[in-house]
């Protein structure tokens, strides 16, 4: 959902077209908009973004997974 949010946004401020940059999970982000609205990203820089779970200590995919079911049940709330 960020992606097209952000695509939104964009379109929101007026623009066509913008340069798209993220750093960590604003990389998640930026990747997310450029897949999701290709016509709306002219340069796609991402920064200390993972690219796939192995690419993380297990340790930290585990947290990653209990933040993810948080977030879920704070969604029904």
């Amino acid at each position: 959902a960020m992606g097209d949010d952000m695509a939104a946004i964009v379109k929101a401020l007026g623009y066509e077209q913008v340069d798209v940059m993220g750093y960590s999970l604003g990389g998640g982000v930026a990747f997310r908009m450029a897949v999701q609205h290709p016509d709306a990203v002219r340069r796609l820089v991402l920064v200390s973004a993972g690219y796939a779970s192995d690419g993380f200590y297990a340790e930290m995919r585990a947290q990653q997974a209990q933040v993810g079911a948080a977030m879920a049940d704070m969604m029904k709330d």
